[in-house]
């Protein structure tokens, strides 16, 4: 006769108990492991900490720029440098390169024609046309 204690670990089937509760454990084990794929941040001009914002409306069409990363082209096709709120940043979306804010929010993707406060700030020939972008960015054109 079979104590009641050794019931479960011997009787029938406990062979294929044990190894269904090993796969799920194991299961378990590997979706813990299984880390978010990491995102690529990408370092892009940004102003620093400021509560000033400049009056004028700013925005343009946001674009992949080799030397910025991620700058605003016009309706002409001139790219400008952007500095960015403080604590902007890159990320690769997926297969698109995307602007998040600081606390990791998308706020638009390359290709996105955007709005906001700013304007530009280089003085008069600036090479980069450099642009000031503050205040709440809207999407205004996907």
């Amino acid at each position: 006769m079979t104590r009641p204690s050794e019931r479960g670990s011997h009787g029938p089937g406990a062979a294929r108990r044990r190894l269904a509760a090993l796969v799920i454990v194991g299961s378990m084990l590997a979706a813990c492991a299984a880390e978010p794929p990491e995102m690529t941040i990408i370092a892009v001009p940004t102003a620093p900490p400021s509560d000033a914002c400049l009056d004028a409306l700013g925005g343009g069409r946001v674009v992949a720029f080799e030397r910025w990363a991620i700058a605003l082209q016009d309706t002409t096709g001139q790219v400008s440098k952007v500095l960015w709120p403080n604590g902007f940043r890159g990320v690769q979306d997926g297969a698109r390169l995307a602007l998040v804010d600081r606390d990791g929010r998308v706020v638009a993707h390359v290709g996105d024609t955007i709005s906001s406060g700013g304007g530009f700030i280089g003085p008069n020939g600036d090479p980069d046309n450099t642009m000031l972008v503050c205040g709440p960015i809207k999407v205004v054109q996907p």
